[in-house]
């Protein structure tokens, strides 16, 4: 099955196995992360490429399952940024 975004919604999957450490290099526990969601961009009905990762807000979108897969509905106005690796 394949999901589309329709009226300026992003469809978004969590990016797994984030490490997130402290900059003294403690590894935090997942309860301890910060409130906003990593995900990376699935389908967008706007501005968004597929693979792009985006921050969201934590509690700002709709759950779904497809073919044994969680996804994320947001607005597009809700996406709070890009991340990009920066070296």
């Amino acid at each position: 099955m394949k999901l589309i975004p329709l009226n300026k919604r992003t469809i978004v999957t969590p990016i797994e196995n984030k490490e997130t450490k402290t900059l003294g290099g403690i590894i935090l526990a997942t309860s301890v992360q910060e409130t906003f969601s990593d995900v990376a961009i699935v389908e967008s009905s706007d501005k968004y490429a597929p693979g792009t990762m985006v921050l969201i807000p934590p509690y700002d979108y709709s759950k779904v399952q497809s073919d044994g897969k969680t996804f994320f509905i947001v607005s597009t106005d809700d996406v709070m940024g890009v991340i990009k690796n920066v070296q």
